[in-house]
């Protein structure tokens, strides 16, 4: 098993509280068929084949963007998977790019290609042709951006242990100003530390669908938020007012098995023993309820549901724009394939897989979604 893992410099993430609408178990509507199609299928370039996809991303004229973490390249491809360029340069000058494998990130604003550094954001034309090189503050790295010099931030991990909150921020790269959005609770397990010189040093593990983390997506004027480990999710302005809330009560979260936390353990070959063991044993004992979320077109939102142990199914819920569990579906690939990857664009699906040797590939599927227009 291979299975994407975040190592950072990390202090926690922990819980949110606000009143929400919340939905019994069961969608009004039933299940949902994504009619899934393959469309096409790629495995690089011709001359690189993928080596470890970390994020896709989809521009408005179809051109399909990915990084890849091993190769250091940002690869673009059109609509139809054929490849047009790469870009992407390691360096600590302008546009160039220090370390795409400690949690580089990439997105399309408008007419930009966005590539998130540690604190540094570089811009790009859609071609992949360098434009401007900005700084962001080190505890306020991205998670979603609401136009080109607007970011959302929430913190995956803090870097104060003593701070019982971490704060998802609205950063404005131009007049340099932050709107605190909201205040939640850093999960503080899962870590070891260790005293260097005279620095206290805290390594974590943080894993997508287990780690209790603040997720953050942005859409149409937007911010859809909530910490992974309670199905609770909050809409508000980009000045923080509430719009709405919605949820899940009563879903009985998934069980991590003892087989795959020894999967992860051997993961771990150049952490010593007891601080590895230290970093397993503070996993929780159950997936988070979610680990992503898109909203399409006409404001449905569909929501990820974690299940670490299944590597080839994953399950969705759908919900109406008001909040309203209306449908449960799931996307599944072939078997022996690792799901990655997803991004959810349109009426296609985008997912990186993996297959077991290793080998990674980006698939385009087309699907059905309710409602699409």
């Amino acid at each position: 098993m291979k299975k994407a893992i975040s190592i950072c410099l990390i202090l926690g993430i922990g819980s949110l509280a606000f009143s929400q609408v919340m939905n019994p178990d069961k969608p009004e509507k039933g299940r949902w068929d994504l009619q899934m199609k393959k469309i096409w299928e790629i495995e690089g370039t011709g001359t690189d084949v993928f080596g470890a996809i970390q994020e896709i991303d989809i521009t408005e004229d179809g051109k399909v963007y990915v990084l890849d973490a091993k190769n250091f390249r940002i690869f673009i491809f059109n609509e139809d998977g054929k490849f047009i360029s790469a870009f992407g340069k390691r360096g600590e000058g302008p546009g160039e790019i220090r370390n795409l494998q400690m949690g580089a990130q990439l997105f399309s604003v408008g007419n930009r290609i966005i590539v998130v550094d540690r604190g540094r954001i570089h811009y790009f034309t859609r071609e992949g042709k360098f434009i401007k090189t900005g700084l962001y503050p080190f505890q306020t790295k991205p998670q979603a951006f609401a136009s080109e010099n607007l970011f959302i931030s929430a913190p995956s991990t803090i870097d104060n242990q003593r701070d019982p909150e971490a704060k998802v921020k609205l950063y404005n790269l131009t007049d340099k100003t932050e709107k605190i959005i909201a205040t939640f609770k850093p999960y503080k397990k899962a870590t070891v530390s260790e005293k260097t010189g005279e620095n206290q040093v805290t390594i974590a593990i943080v894993i997508g669908d287990i780690t209790p983390l603040m997720l953050v997506r942005y859409h149409d004027g937007k911010i859809y938020q909530g910490m992974t480990n309670q199905y609770r999710i909050q809409i508000v302005d980009l000045e923080g007012k509430p719009i709405k809330g919605f949820g899940i009560e009563n879903r009985k979260p998934k069980k991590i098995s003892g087989q795959y936390k020894k999967e992860l353990r051997e993961q771990f070959n150049d952490v010593p023993e007891d601080m590895a063991k230290k970093i397993i044993d503070g996993l929780p004992e159950t997936a988070s309820y979610f680990y992503n979320l898109f909203v399409d077109k006409n404001g449905t939102i569909y929501v990820i549901v974690s299940n670490p142990e299944s590597r080839s199914r994953k399950s969705i819920d759908i919900f109406s724009s008001q909040g309203k569990y209306l449908y449960k579906s799931e996307m599944q690939v072939e078997n022996g394939m690792t799901i990655n990857n997803i991004t959810l664009w349109g009426n296609s699906l985008y997912i990186a897989q993996e297959d077991e040797d290793g080998e990674q590939t980006v698939t385009k599927y087309s699907i059905n979604l309710p409602g699409k227009k």
